[in-house]
């Protein structure tokens, strides 16, 4: 009976040791945070800058649709659809591609959060 507590204490002295070796130190975790903060800051700026992105090519888009109306109207108003037709195209497809970008780093950034929280969950003030 013994050695079984003897082996137990052990495993569990072993256990905490190894769990304790992967987590990160409170400098780890300060800079992590300082890190994690800068990146927030940095979706955030980025999401501010892809709606008034996305504000401009609903502009453009209105545009356009004006024009297109017109467009039978003259080879120059015909010209100038075109014209709204390839910049409304191109500010929605910039939309689109920085939103999808945006969402994989707001993805990763959520991953990298989950583990500062988990490893520095010891040095967090509740």
């Amino acid at each position: 009976m013994n050695s079984v507590v003897k082996i137990a204490s052990l495993v569990l002295i072993s256990a905490a040791a190894a769990q304790s070796a992967f987590a990160m130190s409170a400098r780890e975790c300060v800079a992590q945070q300082r890190e994690l903060s800068e990146t927030a800051v940095e979706l955030q700026t980025t999401q501010q800058e892809i709606a008034a992105l996305a504000e401009q090519a609903e502009l453009a888009g209105d545009e356009y649709v004006s024009a297109q109306e017109m467009s039978g109207w003259s080879d120059a108003h015909l010209a100038e659809a075109q014209r709204l037709e390839v910049e409304f195209n191109t500010l929605r497809d910039e939309v689109d591609t920085r939103q999808n970008t945006l969402a994989f780093d707001a993805s990763e950034f959520n991953q990298k959060r989950a583990v500062f929280q988990e490893e520095c969950a010891a040095y967090i003030a509740d």
